[in-house]
Parts: C-alpha cells; structure tokens; sequence
C-alpha cells in the first residue's frame, strides 16, 4: 500500500469514528435530525474505503467502538419508545 492511500484510509477512520460519536451526542440530546445527517456523512466515507485495505489496527478499533456506541444508544432509544 502506498504511504498516501495509507493516510487517506487512517482519515477515513477518524472521520468516521468523529461522526459516530457526534451522532451518539446528538442521540443523547434528542437532536435526530444531525443524527440522521451525521450517519449519512458517515456512510459517505465507508463508500470510500476499499474492500481489503489495509486498515490501521488502532484507528479501526476506535472506528468500531464509536459505531458500537452509538448502535447501542440508538436501540436502548428504541426499546424505551416500546416500553
């Protein structure tokens, strides 16, 4: 891989991370309007990455635990409007 596709990847990660953990923020709030926004930016940057590259181990952690954060949030929202 090359060392600027490699920057480019470990970006993408931050930025995804940012947007999950803005979005969970934003769930928090009541402010589901950014958080609609904010998944959306998100998805735009998954788009982004390739199938098979090489993803930075630390960034991809920090990526999947905001995604997990943020997942969690959104179904114990859910569950609470059930309940």
């Amino acid at each position: 891989m090359h060392r600027n596709q490699d920057s480019t990847t470990g970006f993408l990660l931050q930025e995804l991370a940012a947007c999950w953990d803005q979005a969970y923020e934003a769930l928090g709030q009541g402010d589901l309007d950014r958080v609609g926004a904010l998944v959306e930016i998100a998805d735009q940057h998954l788009r982004q990455l390739r199938a098979g590259d090489d993803l930075p181990a630390a960034l991809l952690q920090e990526a999947t635990a905001a995604r997990g954060r943020l997942e969690h949030g959104m179904r114990s929202g859910l569950e609470a409007l059930q309940a």
